[in-house]
């Protein structure tokens, strides 16, 4: 809602108490998108159109004008344009360590995953609750060679507990105790999604470390059923370097 509001009327409940500057920040535009790696200054309104021989989406992540707040997690996702859309799962989606004073550039592949049809690229900034703070969106048109339909997935209504049965301690997290589970977990939350957020949130009401143990096998290993230690400690290594060399 907040998205689109006026400007005199986000600076009358600015002064009222009502909406806070982090939630100003609705207002900015944090994401850009483009058919080439050169990018726009500025990206127009509209949904920008992906022909047949485009191979990627060209994005960036551009300095707030004000600092979100420090402890903000952001994360993409490509989602069809329709009513329903905030019950659809995405049929692509990335986290992003992201310092708020640099700019931020990638690039999305093409593949297989897309068929033609009406997209949008939807930019999720969250508080350290988990909880998504505002969102930013950029319309995306794809016309795509062959007929490949994408079949619509709708989150479950209940959250689905089914888990990778295996007894962690015959896995690389056999070696954390309560404290170090705990922490490990609480990292987790800037990649976590659905009812993963709402878990970490409450990491620490958790003291059975047989329950965590399971926990953090099983988010690893929904991102990297290979290898799930070695996805934990590249993503470790992330954070580290963000400590190291941005942590106050």
């Amino acid at each position: 809602m907040l998205a689109n509001v006026t400007l005199p009327l986000l600076a009358l409940w600015q002064i009222m108490g009502i909406c806070n500057v982090s939630h100003a920040q609705s207002l900015t535009t944090l994401l850009n998108i483009s058919r080439t790696s050169e990018m726009p200054d500025q990206q127009t309104e509209g949904l920008l159109f992906f022909d047949t021989g485009d191979q990627f989406i060209f994005f960036e992540l551009v300095p707030p004008t004000q600092k979100i707040e420090n402890e903000a997690t952001f994360q993409l996702e490509i989602k069809k344009k329709t009513i329903n859309q905030d019950r659809l799962k995405p049929i692509w989606q990335q986290s992003v360590i992201w310092i708020q004073e640099n700019l931020y550039r990638d690039s999305i592949s093409l593949d297989n995953k897309f068929a033609s049809g009406n997209f949008e690229l939807i930019l999720l900034v969250k508080n350290i609750q988990g909880e998504v703070m505002f969102k930013n969106r950029r319309g995306i048109q794809l016309l795509r060679s062959g007929g490949q339909v994408i079949q619509d997935e709708y989150f479950e209504e209940k959250t689905n507990t089914e888990q990778h049965l295996i007894d962690p301690e015959k896995t690389f997290v056999r070696k954390y105790d309560l404290n170090t589970l705990q922490k490990n977990i609480a990292a987790c939350i800037p990649v976590s999604v659905d009812g993963e957020t709402t878990f970490i949130t409450d990491v620490n009401r958790e003291k059975n470390p047989d329950v965590l143990k399971r926990f953090f096998y099983n988010f690893w290993y929904s991102r990297n059923p290979g290898n799930p230690e070695a996805e934990w400690l590249r993503y470790a290594e992330k954070l580290n370097h963000v400590a190291k060399n941005y942590g106050t």
